[in-house]
């Protein structure tokens, strides 16, 4: 390889940050030596948008040089199905201890496959954790590894039964992602700001009430949840009033059909974002104006019961894609324009920088 370019290393790790395209990278990795070790810092960094035949071959070269696999700070398990399943989880269980410096998890996968991770081998500490299991197949490493995880800010783990959790472990937890299990078993006693609760078939509106004086406090804190309300807001009412510190509620599968049922509006609230809302009626275009007129007199009265309240976003399915798109208010007057959905997700977003 040439001799090192007099270009200042600092700057390199920018520049090299900021090369999105693999191909670009891979041919700078063959300029020199400085270059070709940022040039795999940025490769292995997070793996992304890469085949699971590609996951493979990642792996393998990570089995074969551990060097490579302490620059993965990211890294998420792919779909697979077949003999290139059984080829992955051998690979990935042989390089997920070698990731010693991984602070980004995503595990979505059957519970055979989970249950062979050899968790007791793992010393990284993560900062951000997503492990959905599609089975009910039990884990018993789970629960004593995740309560090593100090460091972990973001969790999104959904459980399929009653689950015990030490109060002490997870400090430093401040979003949350799950079902009903995993808010029982987490929210209670920690410092948890941002709540996606995930709908969980399996249990109604009574499960959520009985479970209401343990989950008080916890509720108390938070200043964001995301509620699935799955076309039934009576769960949402339910822990509605406990909601003393929220600014921002988002409510996924909300039925504007549902106007008899009076929502609750806690009262710190600023942002309310009513998700996949259902039309009223049919297409018709005295359908639609009586349904839009409706829509606004019911957000008035949102406006009317939040003092604090500044905006509230409201989606509809348009176009031939079904894409969702947003009707705007702000301090109760309808904004002509719509709103995009990566308009109200940088919204959310720019929020959540604040919890971090």
């Amino acid at each position: 390889m040439p001799d090192t370019p007099t270009v200042p290393v600092e700057l390199l790790h920018n520049i090299f940050a900021n090369i999105k395209d693999s191909r670009t990278l891979c041919m700078l990795a063959l300029v020199c030596k400085v270059f070709h070790f940022e040039a795999e810092r940025v490769l292995y960094h997070a793996p992304r948008d890469i085949t699971p035949k590609r996951h493979v071959q990642l792996l393998t070269s990570l089995k074969h040089n551990f060097r490579l696999a302490h620059f993965v700070k990211s890294y998420s398990v792919p779909p697979l199905a077949g003999r290139l399943r059984t080829i992955y989880w051998k690979l990935f269980t042989a390089c997920l201890p070698l990731m010693v410096n991984l602070t980004q998890l995503s595990v979505l996968a059957l519970g055979s496959d989970m249950n062979v991770i050899p968790m007791h081998t793992l010393t990284f500490q993560l900062e951000s954790l997503s492990w959905i299991q599609m089975d009910i197949e039990a884990n018993a490493q789970f629960v004593p590894w995740l309560e090593t995880q100090n460091a972990l800010k973001h969790l999104r783990w959904i459980h399929r039964g009653r689950v015990m959790v030490s109060r002490t472990a997870l400090p430093h937890l401040r979003i949350l992602e799950g079902n009903l299990h995993v808010v029982e078993a987490l929210l209670p006693g920690r410092q948890i700001q941002r709540l996606h609760w995930l709908s969980d078939l399996a249990h109604g509106e009574l499960d959520v009430q009985a479970r209401i004086p343990r989950l008080f406090s916890g509720l108390q804190n938070l200043r964001s949840l995301t509620f699935d309300v799955q076309r039934n807001i009576v769960e949402y009412n339910v822990i509605g009033s406990s909601l003393v510190s929220l600014d921002f509620l988002e409510l996924v599968g909300y039925d504007d059909r549902n106007q008899d049922i009076p929502l609750v509006i806690p009262p710190r609230l600023k942002t309310l974002v009513l998700s996949f809302v259902a039309h009223l009626g049919d297409n018709r275009p005295s359908t639609i104006l009586d349904t839009l007129k409706a829509r606004s007199d019911t957000v008035a009265g949102y406006f009317l019961k939040g003092d604090s309240l500044f905006r509230v976003d409201i989606g509809h399915s348009r176009g031939t894609k079904n894409e969702i798109w947003y009707e705007r208010w702000e301090n109760g007057v309808r904004k002509k324009e719509l709103v995009s959905s990566d308009d109200v997700l940088d919204s959310s977003r720019h929020f959540l920088t604040t919890i971090y």
